[in-house]
């Protein structure tokens, strides 16, 4: 009995499971024939569109609807799929034609609108920065009473559209894929994309093609796994790219770029848009906080074939000295490592070689908040005829070197600072003809060349105002200069200096080189409006070493009336004066101390009027012994003693080229009262007279 029990109770069990699995195959019939059958039609009904369209948009997050949909086999087609992004959501906008897709069937029985493949003819995609803030949950439709056996979810492994345009948002600037070829793989809720062909257009770059963009985004981020982007037409650059944006509460940049021969021009200030050019390889990484600004990058570059044009503060000089050399730069060799934070911008290990021009090394900033740019930089290999006026060019042979501090803003000179200084040694100067028309107005000459052992000037510059600090000029067998200059903005002109002159010969007049001779030392103190410097006024001194006096007109007749030829050639033991030029053109030398040991001496004062008159008075000093020919000369008219000498004081006036003394006035009245003396001295006079006419002495 109880086996009996237990088969019969065993056949119970398996009538129940056959009377279920038969009842199962009758739904599955007629859901078959009721549904899937049924499709090429159920996909026409409104309901089931409408079904369809929000399972897709609530598996991207957008609000949207396709256009009429059509079944063959199992493959569904609609013209168009339009949508608007939730609000707050990643997706903006997708607007997509032509679409067909691969349905699979079986996946409704697992809930799922499941296509194993869509293709889109083309597609514009609208991508914008996520906000949770503004998100609000989508509205739930009004299911039919057959909703539940409908599917509410939908997933798609593999998606392709071979002409898609895609914006996407990048800090304040927007990116384009334009016309790129998009294969996109669902993993779970998220889109991994593989991205070919096509432009990108992408703030701070030229326009690339895309050979290869790989990126997985998810809900909170957007990997960028690899990037390979190639220039186009005769742009041969290339970018390698891999990084990461965040796209919720943490929308932070990570970036490392690998770039080769890559226009840069589009990266700088709209100042310098149109005006430095060049290609750019290297290394960089680029990294925001997590609001995704305050970004910092930081890298190491060279740049190729690269030029500079039209630099607002050189282009001004090239204009105003035509001198077109300034108007173009072009860099042979560039190379830095540079860091960008907190809108500064940084260049560091500056190595940068321009054509012709120069060779700079240092460091150089800009900063885009204020436009203002700083750089200090150590210059060579810098030939001084290409950075100076036409004019100069031929007269100027020089290799400049030095070192650059300037502070300022780009597109003007006016308000910068600066610092430096500048080594010139081994220049080569065609003297200016400016300059020798000025010492020639005082019957000054100067050498047409000039050898700089040494030039080197130390330099400031601030609000419109220069000044060389110090400098130092070294011309061997002509002079040693040092000194300073000071150019103001109201174009004031002030110089002070300490010379010392290697041989006066050089500088004196034609008719005197062959008379005087010896080295000279002395200060100069000037200042003069720049375009009208040498009608100026100033001051200085002049001290004669080693000064000597052979032959002078005036030495020669005291040689002749004395009967003492050593006059003829004098050694001074002290020779200097005191100059001072006045603004209305007068000039006044004075404290003049010459003197000749136990010979001559001469002090005084005198001034040279702009009318070229004359006036002053001095002491004349002759040795005792000289002045026997003159009566009572030590108490009348030589009647100071000092130094050896019997001096006389003598008034000067007259014209610089006609001078008149009254010595010879106070010697007449001497001589008036002394008869014998003066007919000696006139048989002398008539002697002198028939040597000359015999040719006795024609010095």
């Amino acid at each position: 009995m109880l086996a009996f029990y237990y088969v019969l109770k065993k056949r119970k069990k398996i009538l129940i499971f056959s009377t279920l699995a038969i009842i199962g195959s009758v739904v599955l019939y007629f859901t078959y024939t009721l549904i899937i059958a049924r499709l090429p039609k159920l996909v026409k009904n409104p309901a089931i569109h409408s079904s369809l369209s929000h399972a897709v948009s609530n598996a991207i997050k957008v609000k949207g609807a396709f256009g009429p949909l059509s079944l063959e086999g199992w493959k569904i087609s609609t013209p168009y799929f339009s949508a608007t992004g939730w609000p707050g959501e990643a997706i903006g906008f997708i607007g997509a034609t032509n679409i067909q897709a691969v349905f699979n069937p079986t996946a409704i029985f697992r809930g799922v609108w499941q296509l194993d493949r869509i293709d889109v003819a083309s597609g514009h995609f609208v991508l914008r920065a996520p906000n949770d803030a503004i998100k609000i949950k989508p509205s739930k439709e009004k299911r039919p009473w057959y909703a539940w056996l409908m599917p509410q979810r939908f997933y798609c492994p593999q998606i392709t559209c071979p002409n898609a345009e895609v914006k996407f948002p990048f800090q304040n600037g927007t990116g384009i894929l334009h016309q790129v070829h998009i294969d996109a793989t669902m993993i779970g809720q998220d889109f991994k994309y593989s991205i070919k062909n096509g432009t990108l257009y992408f703030p701070l770059l030229p326009p690339l093609t895309v050979k290869k963009l790989n990126l997985f985004i998810t809900r909170d981020k957007a990997d960028i796994e690899e990037a390979i982007l190639l220039g186009q037409s005769t742009n041969l650059s290339r970018v390698n790219l891999r990084g990461r944006i965040g796209m919720r509460n943490d929308k932070s940049i990570s970036a490392q770029l690998a770039v080769e021969k890559l226009p840069f021009a589009q990266t700088l200030p709209p100042l310098l848009h149109d005006r430095l050019r060049g290609l750019i390889t290297g290394n960089m990484r680029w990294e925001t906080d997590s609001s995704g600004k305050n970004t910092t990058s930081t890298g190491e570059l060279k740049l190729l074939e690269t030029h500079l044009e039209a630099w607002p503060w050189l282009e001004a000089i090239a204009k105003r000295y035509k001198n077109p050399d300034l108007l173009r730069m072009d860099f042979d060799q560039a190379q830095c490592h540079f860091d960008y934070r907190n809108d500064r911008f940084q260049v560091d290990e500056l190595d940068l070689r321009v054509r012709n021009k120069m060779h700079l090394k240092g460091w150089a900033a800009y900063d885009w908040k204020t436009s203002e740019g700083e750089f200090s930089l150590r210059f060579s290999d810098m030939p001084l005829a290409r950075w100076v006026a036409m004019t100069l060019k031929p007269r100027l042979k020089a290799e400049l070197r030095g070192k650059l501090w300037w502070k300022g803003l780009l597109r003007e000179i006016e308000g910068s600072q600066a610092s430096g200084h500048v080594i010139l040694d081994g220049a080569e100067l065609l003297t200016p003809q400016r300059l020798k028309n000025m010492l020639n107005t005082y019957s000054l000459r100067c050498p047409d060349y000039f050898f700089f052992k040494k030039a080197r000037a130390n330099f400031v510059y601030w609000k419109k105002n220069f000044q060389a600090t110090s400098f130092e000029f070294d011309a061997p067998n002509y002079f040693q200069i040092l000194g300073k200059l000071d150019y103001f903005a109201t174009q004031r002109l002030n110089f002070t200096s300490k010379f010392h002159l290697n041989s006066i010969t050089t500088f004196l007049p034609e008719r005197l080189k062959n008379h005087l001779s010896g080295n000279a030392q002395g200060t100069i103190n000037w200042s003069g409006l720049k375009d009208d410097w040498e009608k100026g006024s100033g001051k200085g001194a002049l001290r004669i070493e080693q000064g000597k006096a052979t032959n002078l007109a005036l030495l020669k007749s005291l040689s002749r009336f004395l009967k003492d030829p050593t006059f003829r050639h004098l050694t001074f033991n002290r020779a200097s004066l005191q100059w001072e030029k006045l603004a209305k053109g007068h000039i006044r030398f004075s404290n003049i101390d010459l003197l000749a040991k136990d010979k001559f001496g001469l002090k005084g004062y005198f001034i040279l009027n702009p009318n070229k008159t004359l006036s002053g008075k001095f002491k004349v000093g002759l040795p005792a012994e000289s002045l026997r020919w003159l009566p009572e000369a030590e108490t009348t008219v030589f009647k100071e003693k000092q130094d050896g000498l019997c001096w006389a004081t003598v008034r000067l006036s007259g014209t610089l080229k006609n001078p008149q003394e009254d010595l010879s006035s106070q010697i007449k009245k001497v001589l008036f009262r002394h008869p014998l003396t003066l007919l000696g001295l006139a048989f002398r006079g008539i002697s002198w007279w028939l040597g000359n006419l015999l040719g006795f002495d024609t010095d």
